[in-house]
Formats: C-alpha cells, sequence, structure tokens
C-alpha cells in the first residue's frame, strides 16, 4: 500500500534501486576480473619462486654430481677397482694410495662434504678418504639400502637422508656406477651434509608467513620453517591430502588446501637430477592482499558515489514531490466543494502548468456550479407538471449537450401530455365498449358451460353401457371357451373309442384264425376217426373197444367242427358291429371336430367382439375426459371473461383519472 502511495518510494524503488543493482553488478564483474588478473600474477609469482629454490636445489646437488662423475672415471679408481679381485686387500694395491690421496683433496676443498669413498662389488671391500678400509663381515654394501636401487637403475643415485653417526647432521650420499664395458666394477660416493641447505631456503620468503619445504623422493622432510619436522615423514606434517598424494606421484602444480583452518596455496615443483621436490606454500589472504586493498578500495569508492548518487535522488524527488502535495490538497478542497481556492506553486515546469490547469478548472468549475442551480430549478419546475421554463445561462462543454436535451425534453413532454390527454378520451370510450362486450361474452360463456355439462353427463351414460357390454362380451367369450374345452375333449374321447373299435375289429379277425385253425383240426380229427374205424372193423373183436373209442372221437370232432361253425358266425356277425360301429365313431368324430371348429370361430368373435367394446370404453373415457377439459375451459373462458369485464370497468375509471392528471400539466 506505502509503494502505490509514495512517489519518492517508488522514485527509490525504480531508479536508485536499479542504480545500485548496476553499481553492485559492475563492481563484482570489475573485481572478479581484478581477482583473475591479480591471482593469475600471484600464482605466477608463487611458481617462479617454487622454481627459484629448486634450481638453487638442483645447483647445489649439481657439483657433487659431477664431482661423483669425474670420480667413476678417473684412472686412479678404475685401475684400483681391477685391481681388486676376491680375497685381494685395498691397501696392498699399487693403486690405492694415489686413490686415497685423490679422496683426500676432494674432502679438503668443500666443507659440505663428509666422506669420499668407493665399493668393489667383487672383494666386497669401500676404500675411504683418510686411507680408512672397509669389507666383510664389518661392511657388506649388499645390506644397504640404496643398493638393490644401484643394481636396478645401474644410474647415478641420492640416497635419502639420514643421519651421520660420526657429525650428527643429516647427510645424503651421490653414488655413480663404474664400468668396464658392460661389467659393473663398483662405485663411487661422496657423502655430503645438507645442513647447509637451511641457509639457502631461509632466504626466500613468501609474504608474512609464506614458506618453502624441501621433500626428498620418498617423502621425508629435508627442509621445514619447523625444525621438528625435519626428518619426518611428509604424510605427518599436516599439509592437504592431495599434496601428499601429488609429491607420492611426483605430480607437480597448483594446490590449496586448509592448514590451522587458514586457506593457503602451493606450488610443487621438482628438483632436477635428484627426484627431490620443492613446495611453496603461502596463505590465500597474503597472496591475494593487492586484491583485499583493491577490493576495499572500490568498495569504499562505490559506496561514496552511491551515498551521494542516492542523496542527489533524494532531493530530486523531494522537489518534485513537494509541490505535487500542495497540488494535492488544493484538489481535495475542490473535492470537498471549496471552489475559492488556488494553487500556490510557483514553477514553470510541468507541475508549474498542472497548477494553471488546476485554477482553470476552478474557474469551470465555478461555471458548472450555476449551470446545475439553473437545470436543478428546471427539474424542479418540469417535478410539479410546469413545462413553461427557460434557461437563461450560456451553457458550454457538456452542459451545452444538456441545455439541448432539455429543451428537446420540453417540447417532446407539451407533444406527450396533449397526445396522451386526447388518447385517454379515446381509451375511456373504448374500455366501456370493451366491458359491455366482456359481460356478454361472460354470460354465452355461462350457458355454453351449462351445456357442456349435460353433454358431459350424456357421455358418461354411454360410457358406462359400453363398459357393461364389454363386461358381457367378456363372460361370453369365457363360456365359448370353456364349451370350446369341452367340445376338444369330446372330440379327443371319440378318437380314443374309434382307436378301440379298430383294435376289436382285429382281436375278431385274430380268432377268425384260430376258428379256422379249430375247424381243420376237427377235419383232421374225423379222418382219424374214421381211419380208427376202419382198422378196428379190421381186427375184429379185438378192435371193438377201439371202434368205440374212435366212434367218440369222430363225435367230438363232428361238434367240435358245429361249435367252430357257430363261434365264427356270432364273431362275424361281432366284426360287422364293430365295422358299423367304427364309421359311426369316424362320422361322429368327423361331427365333433366341425362343431369345435364352430366354436373356435364363434369364441373368436366374441373375443373380437369384447376388445372393440374395450377400444369404444377407452374412446368414450378419452372423449368424455376431453369434454371436461373443453368445459373447464369454457369455465375458465367465463371467468376471465367476467375478469375483463371487471378491469374493462377499472381501465374506464383509471382513464378518468389519467385525464384529471394531465389536465394538471401547463403546456
Amino acid at each position: 500500500m506505502f509503494w502505490r502511495k509514495s512517489i519518492i518510494l517508488k522514485f527509490i524503488m525504480g531508479i536508485i534501486l536499479p542504480i545500485i543493482l548496476v553499481f553492485v553488478i559492475a563492481g563484482t564483474l570489475v573485481m572478479n576480473e581484478i581477482h583473475t588478473a591479480l591471482l593469475g600474477a600471484a600464482t605466477f609469482e608463487l611458481e617462479s619462486s617454487a622454481e627459484i629454490v629448486a634450481s638453487e636445489v638442483d645447483l647445489f646437488f649439481s657439483q657433487y654430481i659431477e664431482i661423483a662423475r669425474q670420480m667413476a672415471y678417473n684412472i686412479q679408481s678404475r685401475d684400483l677397482f681391477m685391481e681388486l679381485r676376491p680375497g685381494n686387500r685395498a691397501a696392498d694395491m699399487p693403486s690405492f694410495a694415489k686413490t686415497v690421496e685423490t679422496y683426500d683433496n676432494i674432502l679438503a676443498n668443500d666443507d659440505n662434504i663428509r666422506l669420499v669413498w668407493n665399493a668393489a662389488f667383487d672383494s666386497g671391500e669401500s676404500a675411504r678418504s683418510g686411507g680408512a678400509v672397509k669389507g666383510l663381515p664389518d661392511y657388506d654394501i649388499t645390506t644397504r639400502d640404496w643398493y638393490g636401487e644401484m643394481i636396478a637403475n645401474k644410474a647415478l643415485t641420492i640416497t635419502e637422508p639420514y643421519i651421520d653417526s660420526s657429525y650428527g647432521d643429516m647427510v645424503t650420499s651421490v653414488m655413480m656406477p663404474v664400468w668396464n664395458g658392460s661389467y659393473l666394477l663398483g662405485l663411487v660416493g661422496i657423502d655430503i651434509t645438507i645442513d647447509n641447505l637451511a641457509s639457502i631456503m631461509i632466504e626466500y620468503k613468501l609474504g608474512q608467513t609464506g614458506y618453502v619445504i624441501l621433500v626428498s623422493k620418498d617423502g621425508l622432510v629435508v627442509y621445514h620453517p619447523d625444525s621438528d619436522l625435519i626428518g619426518m615423514s611428509i604424510a605427518g606434517s599436516g599439509l592437504g591430502d592431495d599434496i601428499v598424494k601429488a609429491m607420492a606421484k611426483s605430480t607437480f602444480g597448483e594446490y590449496m588446501f586448509t592448514e590451522d583452518n587458514v586457506v593457503k596455496r602451493a606450488v610443487l615443483q621438482p628438483v632436477l637430477g635428484t627426484g627431490w621436490m620443492v613446495l611453496a606454500v603461502i596463505p590465500e589472504h597474503e597472496l591475494l592482499a593487492s586484491y583485499y586493498h583493491s577490493k576495499n578500495a572500490m568498495y569504499t569508492v562505490f559506496g561514496i558515489g552511491l551515498a551521494i548518487l542516492i542523496m542527489i535522488c533524494l532531493l530530486i524527488a523531494v522537489a518534485i514531490v513537494r509541490p505535487i502535495r500542495s497540488l494535492s490538497r488544493t484538489a481535495k478542497h475542490i473535492a470537498d466543494g471549496d471552489l475559492d481556492v488556488s494553487a500556490a506553486v510557483q514553477t514553470v515546469d510541468e507541475t508549474g502548468k498542472l497548477a494553471q490547469s488546476i485554477s482553470s478548472m476552478t474557474s469551470r468549475l465555478k461555471d458548472y456550479v450555476l449551470y446545475i442551480t439553473e437545470i436543478n430549478g428546471v427539474l424542479h419546475k418540469i417535478s410539479e407538471g410546469d413545462l413553461t421554463f427557460q434557461l437563461k445561462q450560456k451553457y458550454q462543454g457538456e452542459f451545452s449537450t444538456i441545455k439541448e436535451s432539455l429543451l428537446i425534453l420540453q417540447i417532446k413532454l407539451s407533444e406527450t401530455m396533449s397526445t396522451i390527454s386526447t388518447s385517454t378520451v379515446q381509451v375511456s370510450s373504448g374500455a366501456k365498449q370493451i366491458a359491455d362486450g366482456a359481460q356478454s361474452l361472460a354470460q354465452g360463456a355461462t350457458q355454453q358451460a351449462a351445456t357442456i355439462q349435460q353433454v358431459s353427463s350424456s357421455i358418461s351414460e354411454i360410457a358406462q353401457k359400453t363398459k357393461d357390454n364389454k363386461e358381457m362380451a367378456s363372460r361370453a367369450a369365457a363360456l365359448a371357451n370353456t364349451i370350446k374345452g369341452k367340445a376338444e375333449k369330446g372330440s379327443q374321447q371319440m378318437d380314443e373309442m374309434l382307436d378301440a373299435v379298430k383294435e376289436i375289429d382285429q382281436a375278431g379277425q385274430d380268432i377268425n384264425k384260430v376258428i379256422k385253425v379249430i375247424d381243420d383240426i376237427a377235419f383232421q380229427t374225423n379222418i382219424l376217426a374214421l381211419n380208427a374205424a376202419v382198422e378196428a372193423a379190421r381186427a375184429g373183436v379185438h378192435g371193438k373197444g377201439f371202434a368205440v373209442v374212435a366212434d367218440e372221437v369222430r363225435n367230438l370232432a363232428s361238434k367240435s367242427a358245429e361249435a367252430a361253425k357257430d363261434t365264427g358266425s356270432l364273431i362275424a356277425n361281432s366284426i360287422e358291429k364293430a365295422e358299423l360301429g367304427s364309421r359311426i365313431a369316424v362320422e361322429t368324430s368327423d361331427s365333433l371336430s366341425e362343431i369345435v371348429a364352430g366354436i373356435n370361430e364363434s369364441a373368436q368373435i366374441i373375443n373380437d367382439i369384447a376388445k372393440s367394446s374395450e377400444e369404444q370404453s377407452i374412446g368414450i373415457s378419452q372423449i368424455n375426459s376431453e369434454i371436461d377439459q373443453v368445459a373447464n375451459v369454457v369455465q375458465q373462458n367465463s371467468a376471465i371473461a367476467q375478469e375483463s369485464a371487471a378491469a374493462s370497468e377499472e381501465m374506464s375509471g383509471q382513464s378518468s383519472m389519467l385525464e384529471e392528471l394531465i389536465s394538471q400539466f401547463k403546456l
């Protein structure tokens, strides 16, 4: 809300904040460029310092490496190696004295050399400066740490630093192999103290607290500003893990680590020819001290410039807002209806022009007040029905349109009122005619409603009769269906009786066959009886009894034949009766079928009559319902006609009242 109300805040948010943002972005970009440039320069300087220290260390060792090479090619040393064979003593060899003399001269010319010596692989003896000789079993070079490396590399070797038991200082050995063609005779070596390297290393200062570290190829600290760390493994010196791993892999370059909660940068450089490494370390805040000074100076300049810019912007904003506030107060007075005010702004800019516009607006508003007063009086006259008003002011702007509209309204209202007055008389006369017609219509509608009621009553009686016919047709259809069922059942029983007669006829025919068989048997028996009588006659006295039996058999056969004949006659008569009954049964069955068909047709006709009666009943019911609806409509029309007659009478009364009201206007 304050953002929407305050111009100063809009000014600040719209101008000052973008300027601040531009300052911040520009400052950040500039400082990033400065940081990149100064970091590159400082890193280059740190790399240069590390290279210089590595060169100094390399120079320190290069003189002793050269001495070792000269010793390897020295004639006396080679002759001594050639003379030494297993079982020979070095002190007894002719070249021993000259070799020791050479070694003594080398020792005398350099304070850093602690011992000059050689070692013959064949004899196992070691001749040293000062004439000392060491050999088996007191001295066995094959047990030395550097022996395996020497055999493997077959080149110059610098041993890891160690504490010399005779002098108590840290010493390293520079050793060179001596060859006879491809045969390794032995080696020559120089033991040199490296304590004096501290004087070289300590001369190089990196910032206020930066330092240089010298580390051997196996990670042993040769030099460190903290003397307690000299001789320790670099892994326990407190440096970062990345640097320790880089030294173990001889990965040279730039690194960053944290030591004692201080971010430090380091450069790892090799010492050529030795495998040793130089590590230059400096705190990042010292490395980038010039950057931080430049950063603080730039922030100070940016801050001062920004403060001055903000002050200028605020003064401009106040200069803009002050007259606007004065004009705002003037506008508030005008809004409250006080037109006797003026905008007290004495400027020639846009604000002064705005003040002049407000003064002109005040003058014009005063004219508008006069216009409104006159228009108010005119509207008051119109509200009282007086249309004879006049407009005396000279209207300007939109008010001139209002004036024209009022004058047109005056003319139109006068014409309209005159027309309404004329129309009111006509409406009153028409309303009376409508009332009379509506009353007649109401009476006719009432009579029509009574007639419709009588027709409805008659239709209801017809509907009741049709309903009764429907019920009687339904009962007749039910009775016809019952008769139809019984006739169908009789026809079925007649069919069964016909089947029984056919079976009786078949049984009679079967009996005829049996009777025929019996007749055949009687005939054969009679023949047999005759034959038996003949035989009995032949037998004489002895055949009398058999003749009697034969005679009886013949009598029995005659009776059987006669009985069979009588039975056949009865059965034939029965078959004729059965055939007659069968024909009658067939004729009866055909008659019953025709009766059933007639009954079916009668039942169908009765059902159709019942359905037609039902449809007539439904149609009459619908007609009755529609006549009821017509009766209702007629009754409603009668009611509406009565209401219309009443409304017409009321309209006639309102027309008279409207005539009285219009007569009050002055046209």
